[in-house]
């Protein structure tokens, strides 16, 4: 009950804050016409990247995100925001990066998720040294025996990526190292606790784990460890698709049931140069397909909605439209996700919330590829 607590009392009160911005600035934005819109837009949207962090946090502590796992070069995602580390880092906190000499395999994971990580990481090392020190970020390729999977719960054998971030700084007792990872423990005056409960939800799902070494006054040590990809979580591109010719004048179905979700959506979706059609429930939506003479190129809906889920909604339109392509939507998972068939080129997911450029690049994957029957 205590934790549950500091839980609930840190989400309100961080959402609290966010909500404070929003609301500020879109008053100033509907009430003074001089106002400098483009900076306030900017604060809108740095507060609203905020909450949606703080929400994907929490998801992805409590194990209820749909895990996006895929291969992610560990030592090259460090190179990629290295220079971004060293700008988070006051001026008397030194990174050093030990990347490894020899390429390295892939490993199972997430880039952006695992930038999340080493940024947590790192910045929790920084609040362990007030007084300025040394963070070392190292890679390394590491087999897991069989009695350290004995020692180490959750921890599987073979051969593993190995990174590690050690500080020198004021290091930790046995006990704090025992509650470390609980949501919104923290000794520090005004943190969230939430950092390294993230990073451990984020590396369990990719079914790795961690170790915390520490002593007082020697410092602390945390070890991620990484199983290797399968070949099967070859990495696909990251960079958006061209937008075809042929995309354009696409038609789109798309179905929420909130309507500023519907609205604000089907604006992003119009601006693409996509045709939209808009239903606000699942009956809405059947009834809008069968009145559609014309062709329907991609289905967007969310996966939970009132009567009737996001899968089943798709599997009744897919009989009628063999060629419709499905993208799921939702911002949180309690619907049946063993239902989406994520491996199927005709069907994928994005999380809310998302930005434009996400859902473009969604539906270019999409539309770009074969037609092929959903659920056939």
């Amino acid at each position: 009950m205590e934790a549950l607590g500091r839980l609930a009392g840190g989400v309100a009160h961080d959402f609290n804050n966010l909500l404070v911005v929003i609301l500020a600035n879109c008053e100033l934005l509907s009430a003074d016409a001089d106002a400098p819109v483009e900076e306030l837009v900017e604060e809108i949207g740095a507060a609203g990247e905020a909450a949606a962090s703080l929400t994907a946090q929490l998801l992805t502590f409590s194990g209820r995100e749909v895990p996006q796992t895929e291969s992610v070069d560990v030592v090259a995602t460090l190179k990629k925001i290295e220079g971004l580390l060293r700008r988070l880092l006051r001026a008397n906190v030194k990174l050093q990066v030990e990347p490894g000499e020899e390429p390295l395999p892939p490993a199972r994971g997430d880039e952006s998720q695992l930038e999340q990580v080493l940024v947590n990481l790192v910045m929790n090392a920084q609040q362990a040294m007030p007084e300025g020190g040394t963070i070392t970020a190292a890679v390394s390729t590491v087999d897991v025996s069989e009695e350290d999977c004995l020692r180490h719960p959750g921890a599987s054998p073979g051969p593993h990526i190995r990174l590690e971030i050690a500080d020198d700084g004021r290091g930790m007792d046995d006990e704090t190292i025992r509650h470390i990872f609980e949501p919104f423990f923290t000794r520090r005056a005004g943190g969230t606790g939430l950092g390294l409960a993230t990073v451990y939800g984020i590396v369990g799902r990719w079914a790795g784990h961690i170790r915390v070494t520490s002593q007082l006054g020697e410092g602390s040590c945390f070890e991620v460890f990484l199983g290797l990809a399968a070949p099967a979580d070859a990495k696909k591109g990251r960079e958006p698709l061209p937008i075809s010719k042929a995309r354009r004048g696409a038609v789109v179905l798309l179905v929420d049931h909130e309507p500023s979700v519907l609205s604000s959506v089907s604006r992003q979706l119009e601006r693409q140069g996509l045709r939209v059609l808009t239903a606000a429930s699942p009956d809405l939506a059947l009834s809008v397909s069968r009145n559609e003479p014309g062709r329907i190129d991609l289905l967007i809906m969310d996966v939970v909605m009132p009567g009737m889920t996001g899968p089943q909604l798709a599997a009744e339109l897919a009989q009628e439209r063999p060629e419709l392509k499905i993208l799921f939507v939702s911002g949180y998972t309690e619907g049946d996700l063993s239902l989406l068939d994520l491996r199927r080129d005709c069907v994928s997911f994005v999380s809310k919330p998302f930005s434009g450029g996400a859902l473009e690049r969604k539906i270019n994957e999409l539309l770009g590829e074969q037609i092929e029957p959903f659920g056939g």
